[in-house]
């Protein structure tokens, strides 16, 4: 099969050859574009976690975040921004689930790390 192929394209220059130069010369015309592709940015990546997991009320306890690819984060008790990588002590002033969830804002988006926290009765000395 690739001699056949070979053989007529062979006898097809053979054949352009044999005409005159004004006949066998094709202009065709070739477009030519420049097409650039940005790389999209990747999203922020977060963390975020207490030094004390398992909390009662009353209990002081340090939140820390960081992040990846962010510019600032966000939805700590404020709207404000916030750096990327920080730390807050808090105090748990009664039981329950407590939810935190802060979002982080980069070039790429935003992304959101959510932290549920039971917090535990507190202990009453007798």
């Amino acid at each position: 099969m690739k001699y056949r192929f070979f053989l007529s394209l062979a006898v097809g220059v053979l054949m352009c050859g044999a005409l005159p130069v004004s006949a066998a010369t094709v202009a065709p015309h070739i477009g030519v574009s420049a097409v650039s592709f940005e790389k999209a940015a990747k999203p922020p990546t977060c963390k975020v976690l207490l030094t004390y997991k398992r909390p009662r009320a009353g209990d002081s306890t340090t939140l820390l975040w960081r992040s990846q690819k962010a510019e600032y984060m966000t939805g700590l008790y404020t709207t404000d921004k916030r750096e990327a990588q920080g730390s807050q002590n808090i105090i748990f002033g009664h039981p329950g689930v407590q939810n935190f969830e802060l979002s982080f804002v980069g070039p790429g988006g935003t992304t959101t790390c959510k932290l549920q926290v039971n917090v535990r009765e507190k202990l009453v000395a007798e």
